[in-house]
């Protein structure tokens, strides 16, 4: 099986855990104080049929989008915008990112007849390292004072996956357990705490469902995990779990077989996406920097080597400015 073709992993795997409203909600129960949580009416939360990503934001982040309609009984709603970071380092840009995202909301919104909302954005993060760039814009644009109030300003929450201990992801629900292994998916340690993840896995929800949920993660690890081979999958799993284990290979092992050929015909197709994706990240960093914004046509004559160097340089230059 060529592993090149599974595409996207960690996005799939936050979408499958967290695309229903109560899984949902016990993301938002970490990330968004109570305070935030009481001037929601959750009853409310639904999922929302939009993705605001366009190609420059879609390199570097994902969106899961839920609507929910106020607590206090007036006409009108909150889009609740999960954005999902999975490089990993913390990008330097990010509250830029979810800035124009916020504003494509509102325009989307205004198209559609609507007026614009608030838009509450949270960001879960798992790279290896703490969360250490800006969280705001106010942080990012270097403003004398008396320019600062031209500076948009909103309030960026981060699940920083790297901060929250074991215990905390082990305590109360699948959900965090499926967050401990995305704490521990870049890390070299994780093949020694997949047993224990994939027991308590099945602790947690025993029934049916459960038996669903360890396959979604068991496929999830197999197409994050580069190195990760499938015999070693298998030996983890059975040795882990030797009741079950025998019957979740072989539905996994169909299950990627499938996904790669879907895929492989995506290829082509996804090719094209990612480029163009590369193009419109590299003219939004030469556009703050200020410097002459390269054409398409030029950017296109770049090796893909050549354009992740430049990528690369510019996200330094605007780190040190």
């Amino acid at each position: 099986m060529d592993r090149k073709r599974l595409k996207n992993p960690h996005d799939r795997f936050v979408r499958h855990v967290f695309g229903q409203p109560p899984r949902m909600l016990e993301l938002m129960r970490i990330g968004l104080s109570d305070d935030v949580l009481r001037m929601l009416d959750l009853t409310t939360l639904i999922p929302a049929k939009e993705s605001f990503i366009d190609e420059t934001l879609g390199e570097n982040l994902s969106d899961l989008v839920f609507t929910s309609r106020l607590a206090n009984g007036d006409d009108e709603d909150a889009v609740i915008a999960v954005l999902f970071e999975h490089k990993s380092a913390a990008d330097v840009l990010t509250a830029f990112q979810v800035l124009r995202y916020i504003v494509r909301i509102g325009d989307e919104r205004v198209r559609s007849g609507l007026r614009p909302c608030c838009v509450i954005p949270l960001v879960l993060y798992h790279g290896a390292e703490p969360w250490k760039v800006a969280r705001n814009m106010q942080e990012l644009v270097n403003a004398p004072m008396p320019l600062r109030e031209f500076v948009p300003h909103f309030t960026l929450p981060i699940i920083d996956l790297s901060g929250i201990a074991d215990e905390e992801l082990q305590e109360q629900s699948l959900s965090q357990v499926e967050l401990l292994v995305l704490k521990y998916i870049r890390r070299p340690d994780l093949r020694e705490r997949l047993p224990q993840i994939l027991r308590l896995c099945l602790q947690l929800q025993s029934t049916r469902t459960g038996l669903e949920s360890l396959e979604a993660l068991l496929r999830y690890v197999y197409g994050a995990v580069d190195n990760l081979t499938l015999n070693e999958l298998r030996t983890i799993v059975l040795t882990a779990l030797p009741e079950q284990g025998p019957e979740l290979m072989p539905t996994i092992e169909e299950t990627l077989t499938r996904e790669a050929r879907e895929e492989g015909r995506e290829e082509g197709r996804e090719e094209g996406r990612e480029e163009g994706s590369r193009i419109g990240r590299i003219q939004t960093l030469q556009e703050i920097l200020g410097r002459n914004v390269s054409s398409r046509e030029e950017l296109l004559e770049l090796s893909e080597d050549e354009s992740q160097r430049l990528v690369k340089e510019l996200n330094e230059a605007v780190k040190n400015q």
